[in-house]
């Protein structure tokens, strides 16, 4: 369970999550919800795991306490850009799911931001809400989430912007320092 707090500007989600394998890519979210698959789900017991290779879809779920008398808005952030797909769904007040769906396959401008890394929105609710996303691809399976307070995450892309930039500016300008 992840405990979301006014301090935590960055919290990891994937050491948090649990998963379950879906070999056939047939379940939907009833099924993990309230059928046979919900008892199915296992923790992978680290910090960071890679599925390697794989034809089967994964589903993860997670648990976001907001210890917290309000809601809080966060960033959900998937860094590894070439994931196929990626359903998120995210839990509401009266007990349903709201669905997201997102994946390197889909044109870049449907994303709701526009950056390389599959980011989505979050208002939490006060209290324990539970997140479930459906993933599926057949290349390399890693899949870091991170959850972030906006600001900060928009912080240190700014900052990872600025020290790239520099690093690839300066080796453009050896060649032309050199002639």
């Amino acid at each position: 369970m992840i405990i979301l707090n006014e301090l935590d500007d960055r919290q990891v989600v994937h050491s948090s999550i649990e998963y379950l394998q879906d070999k056939a890519g047939t379940l939907n979210l009833e099924d993990v919800v309230n059928g046979p698959a919900k008892n199915g789900f296992t923790s992978p017991g680290e910090d960071y795991f890679s599925l390697g290779f794989t034809n089967s879809a994964y589903w993860y779920r997670f648990t976001i306490n907001n210890i917290t008398p309000n809601a809080m808005q966060r960033l959900l952030v998937l860094r590894t850009a070439w994931i196929d797909s990626v359903d998120i769904y995210l839990p509401s007040a009266d007990g349903s799911y709201q669905h997201k769906l997102m994946g390197d396959w889909l044109p870049f401008q449907e994303r709701d931001f526009n950056h390389h890394h599959f980011i989505n929105s979050l208002v939490i609710p006060p209290g324990e809400s539970v997140y479930l996303m459906r993933i599926s691809t057949p290349k390399p399976f890693m899949t870091p989430l991170f959850l972030w307070e906006p600001q900060a995450f928009n912080s240190v892309e700014w900052s990872s912007a600025a020290y790239y930039g520099t690093i690839f500016g300066s080796i453009l300008l050896v060649p032309l320092y050199h002639q």
